[in-house]
């Protein structure tokens, strides 16, 4: 009998520590949400569509086709840009978006501090990044991203620290990052592949060259040019 009851409560340890884990990650919904690993941390910014116009407007960029059902995003002309965005305005511009291919417009938030200090936060929805990828030229990374088929289909993401682009490079500090509630590496490499992967991506548009990007006075900051037109 004592054996059996040993057995019986290594059981119940395991399963504890797989509701645990498993909950961590966002994989068992009921421990989910007691860690809060299904949802977005709450960084306390609105967005709406008027904020999204405003923001839009700013930029210049006119949009064509149907941006919920399109696959394709192809950039034309270019036109300067000197401008300052509030936390509300960007996070507006992400989440309010309706690209059928945008992996993190689900609840994105951007708190900039009045020191320099940026928060993001939002969910990232798997069930669109291999088609973001493929369509912005990093479909090497699909094989890599299947490795991670564990996770669930909408899973939550948190950073917090400062960065810049000067000339089109990025210079980027990471204090912590998050998916789910599970710390992500912060350390050189790490930071490093994040760097690569903007500066990629800026080059890749046509049209785009920042001449400065910054986060001062609770605002995000951009000189440079833009594409004047999308269309999908």
């Amino acid at each position: 009998m004592k054996v059996l009851i040993k057995i019986l409560l290594g059981l119940v340890g395991v399963c504890a520590i797989i509701a645990v884990v498993g909950g961590y990650f966002g994989l068992v919904p009921g421990v989910s949400s007691v860690f809060g690993a299904d949802r977005p941390r709450n960084l306390g910014i609105k967005t709406s569509e008027a904020l999204y116009n405003a923001a839009n407007e700013k930029i210049s960029l006119t949009r064509t086709g149907d941006a919920a059902a399109s696959d394709k995003l192809v950039y034309s002309g270019s036109h300067p840009v000197d401008v300052s965005f509030t936390s509300e305005e960007v996070s507006s511009l992400f989440s309010e978006g309706k690209w059928k291919n945008n992996p993190i417009s689900n609840g994105f938030q951007m708190k900039i501090g009045p020191g320099g200090a940026v928060e993001v936060s939002g969910m990232l929805d798997r069930t669109r990044l291999n088609g973001y990828l493929k369509v912005t030229g990093f479909g090497n990374a699909i094989t890599y991203l299947d490795k991670f088929n564990f996770l669930p289909k909408q899973v939550p993401f948190y950073l917090n620290g400062s960065a810049s682009v000067q000339d089109n490079r990025m210079n980027l500090n990471l204090s912590s990052a998050e998916l789910g509630r599970v710390p992500l590496p912060t350390d050189a490499g790490a930071i490093k592949a994040v760097q690569g992967f903007v500066d990629a991506r800026i080059t890749a548009i046509p049209g785009m060259n920042i001449k400065s990007l910054d986060f001062k006075d609770g605002k995000l900051n951009l000189k440079g040019t833009l594409p004047t037109k999308m269309s999908f």
